[in-house]
């Protein structure tokens, strides 16, 4: 099932895990999140692998346990994250 960016969006500020079971129902989309704004969440487990991340606002989020490997991260903003045992590469 694909989605456009708004519903990517809408999925997951509302559910780390149902992001989850989209990503792994869509292997193939990569998903856009360029410039959302994902402030103080807890996105702990996120499954971010390969998603477009340019210019997010991931601040003051917790990203513990996530997966960030291929995510494009140009001018994303992760001050005052907390990313422990995150993957980067």
């Amino acid at each position: 099932m694909t989605m456009d960016a708004s519903e990517q969006i809408r999925l997951v500020r509302s559910s780390v895990e149902r992001w989850n079971e989209w990503r792994k129902e869509c292997p193939d989309v990569r998903p856009h999140l360029a410039g959302v704004e994902l402030v103080e969440m807890d996105l702990s487990g996120v499954d971010f692998s390969d998603t477009d991340l340019a210019r997010a606002s991931l601040e003051r989020s917790t990203l513990d346990g996530s997966d960030l490997s291929g995510a494009d991260l140009r001018r994303a903003s992760l001050q005052r994250s907390r990313a422990r045992k995150a993957r980067f590469v």
